[in-house]
């Protein structure tokens, strides 16, 4: 790794406040064992998959989501839509982290940080799902799962303020009131 991107969302999880803190202390970290690194927050929804593609076309050839899995996936996608072949890095700060935690990276985002300093790089071949839009097809990427039916509908019913206030638990809290309203979408 000699040119990374760490990009995040300012506005995510339950420590806003510390969110700039923890951020400045793994650029902090990845520039003093000589890395050339560059922050970048998200300014909105979505936004990370733009930032990323253009980061690993301008040759930075390691983007790192310092956030949870839907900033690694905006992340993820921007990199598979930029045709270059830049590693993605991840430091958990959200409120799931699964694929963090399926690589075993520390919890604490400094270790997980010095962690990437000292990881090779390996090959992981992410899925890929197609779905309709009004533009036209549109192809996304994702790591751990991807989901319809019901378990699409808890993730996007969870809501943003349930998981600032409660971490991961806002999951289970949805899911119980999915559970007892009885009333799950059918998809096609």
């Amino acid at each position: 790794m000699q040119k990374a991107f760490l990009i995040y969302n300012p506005t995510s999880g339950q420590r806003r406040r510390k969110r700039e803190q923890q951020i400045a202390r793994i650029h902090a970290i990845f520039r003093s064992a000589g890395v050339q690194a560059e922050t970048c927050a998200t300014t909105h929804p979505g936004s990370a998959i733009e930032q990323a593609r253009q980061a690993a076309q301008a040759g930075f050839d390691t983007v790192i989501a310092c956030g949870g899995d839907g900033t690694l996936n905006e992340a993820l996608n921007g990199i598979m839509r930029s045709g270059t072949r830049t590693v993605l890095g991840v430091v958990p700060l959200g409120s799931g982290n699964l694929l963090a935690s399926d690589l075993r990276l520390p919890a604490d985002p400094s270790a997980a940080a010095r962690r990437l300093l000292v990881s090779q790089a390996r090959e992981i071949q992410p899925g890929v799902i197609t779905s309709s839009t009004p533009a036209g097809p549109e192809k996304r990427y994702f790591f751990v799962a991807a989901g319809v039916g019901s378990d699409a509908e808890l993730m996007y019913r969870t809501g943003v303020a349930a998981k600032e206030r409660w971490g991961r638990n806002a999951y289970f809290l949805e899911m119980a009131r999915m559970t007892f309203r009885r009333a799950y979408p059918m998809f096609q």
